[in-house]
């Protein structure tokens, strides 16, 4: 088989076309999924122009201040994963396509979950508007062993949520780990992952949301929250998502609510799977 290949194509769908950052390449497989232009109104609603130096610092901030979640989330995120790549297909190489995927903490768990489950591949592409993540992202892809892995490969392409650059349809599954907190419009993002998700297909979460059980730190959420958005490119601490995931249409919603212990007013999290029926 193919080593794995990465090809990192950072696409505005602009009329000046795709910008490729280092390291573009083609994808091996030609049945690699193709990108499509979402609509010039989606884009102009909800990719909106960006502050690079913001995009850059807080780039830098997920890279290097996140050790400490990410060790507590490992045991959690193991199982979540390994639930979900029992699902995938043994017959082919699936498409995974990680929504804000930022610096790619979750290439280990692919790594992880590729080696035990005996998997083809795997196709993932994932989808960030801050093009500031991508060389963190290759480099967290290069430690995790991900590309060295056979009939593996993976791209990293400019985009939003609420308008997501696939077909109908055409996705085997989707992940996305602390991103519903930022997006502008929720209920539209998980619209758009209900319409390129296959029948059946996978939606994995992990979001941290505003507390239901501690009303102090509830109060904290809130009161933060103004400051938050502002300095973290968009994050709502006061969000329910587990209820607009449960409420956005899947057909099936495994869901488990954890509290992060090292992180504060990011520590209520939800986490599941849910399956587009």
């Amino acid at each position: 088989a193919a080593a794995a290949t990465v090809g990192v194509c950072v696409s505005s769908f602009f009329p000046s076309g795709c910008n490729c950052r280092l390291h573009c390449s083609v994808v091996p497989s030609a049945n690699a999924i193709e990108l499509t232009q979402p609509s010039s109104n989606l884009i102009q609603m909800y990719d909106t122009p960006r502050n690079s130096i913001m995009d850059s610092f807080f780039s830098w901030n997920m890279a290097t201040g996140m050790e400490d979640y990410e060790m507590e989330a490992q045991p959690y995120k193991t199982q979540l994963f390994d639930r979900l790549f029992d699902s995938l297909s043994r017959d082919e190489v699936p498409v995974v396509i990680e929504v804000g995927m930022g610096t790619l903490p979750n290439a280990k768990y692919y790594s992880q979950s590729l080696a035990s489950k005996k998997l083809k591949g795997l196709e993932i592409v994932g989808v960030d508007p801050n093009d500031s993540m991508t060389n963190f992202a290759h480099e967290n892809a290069e430690k995790s062993g991900l590309l060295s892995l056979p009939g593996t490969s993976i791209r990293t392409v400019h985009g939003v949520a609420e308008a997501l650059p696939f077909e109908d349809n055409s996705v085997d599954a989707i992940v996305t780990t602390l991103t519903l907190c930022s997006v502008v419009n929720p209920d539209r993002a998980l619209s758009e992952i209900l319409r390129v998700l296959k029948p059946s297909g996978k939606y994995l979460f992990w979001e941290h949301v505003l507390s239901e059980t501690d009303i102090g730190l509830a109060t904290q959420q809130k009161l933060l929250n103004p400051l938050q958005v502002v300095l973290a490119d968009g994050c709502h601490l006061t969000r329910r998502t587990g209820l607009t995931i449960q409420n956005a249409g899947f057909g099936e919603v495994d869901l488990d609510c954890i509290t992060m212990n090292t992180s504060g007013i990011i520590g209520p999290t939800v986490v599941g799977i849910a399956s587009k029926a």
